[in-house]
């Protein structure tokens, strides 16, 4: 009936018929479109909720590990300085609270004073039983090191059974100056001389065929800026 109807028309109907199918066409591949854009959008939001999530469990993560490294160091130093309390003599630990990159005067702050029994000339030691000091003023609850490194702060030390004068040239560094007739290595021990602890090692010596003397380089075998414990003991002399 529709191609009778279409005859008579004049081909009217099967215009009619085929723009009607045309919009349904199109309706239905707007409604398509819309409802994949709209899972697209859904999906790039979920994709930046979940990204966003791992972000912050990454964080958390990285957070942790940070701060099980450090409490491990921690463990570490005061494991290290507790071995030197092993003897009869027994130090007091405390924390350095402010060091060398704050300090301009080569010196360290603990957080140990008179009420924890610490007392003016008692040796500050770090790792490895090494005096990195002395205590040089004493509060109620903090105390001040002078380290033996300090510019022109002198000091008697042991080298090769010799008592001689070491001086400080900042920067954990001092010098000896030594008969040309004592052998020396280097990293031989120098001892701090009463204290039974070393004041560090023997780095570059240096000596001319003129000279009567060497010059003996010494050195504390750590960075001084980086050690965040320091164990004091009495001073016996």
């Amino acid at each position: 009936m529709i191609a009778t109807g279409d005859i008579f028309s004049g081909g009217l109907i099967r215009v009619s018929l085929r723009d009607s199918v045309s919009l349904v066409n199109g309706g239905v591949y707007n409604m398509v479109s819309a409802v994949s854009s709209a899972k697209i959008f859904s999906s790039k939001q979920a994709l930046a909720k979940e990204n966003a999530k791992l972000t912050d469990e990454l964080r958390r993560f990285s957070s942790y590990r940070i701060q099980n490294e450090i409490l491990k160091a921690e463990n570490e130093a005061l494991r290290s300085l507790v071995n030197l309390q092993e003897g009869n003599v027994v130090g007091k630990t405390a924390r350095v609270v402010s060091s060398l990159k704050s300090s301009p005067f080569s010196t360290l702050i603990i957080d140990a004073g008179e009420r924890d029994g610490i007392s003016e000339n008692d040796y500050a030691v770090m790792e490895g039983g090494v005096v990195v000091g002395f205590v040089a003023e004493v509060g109620e609850y903090s105390s001040l090191i002078n380290l033996l490194t300090a510019p022109a702060q002198k000091s008697e030390v042991l080298i090769n059974g010799e008592l001689v004068e070491m001086t400080g040239r900042g920067g954990g560094n001092a010098l000896v100056q030594l008969p040309r007739e004592i052998i020396v290595s280097e990293n031989d021990l120098v001892l701090l001389r009463g204290s039974g602890f070393s004041a560090g090692v023997i780095g570059n010596i240096k000596s001319t065929p003129a000279s009567a003397s060497q010059d003996v380089y010494i050195s504390v075998p750590f960075n001084i800026q980086a050690q965040e414990f320091v164990t004091v003991f009495e001073n016996l002399l």
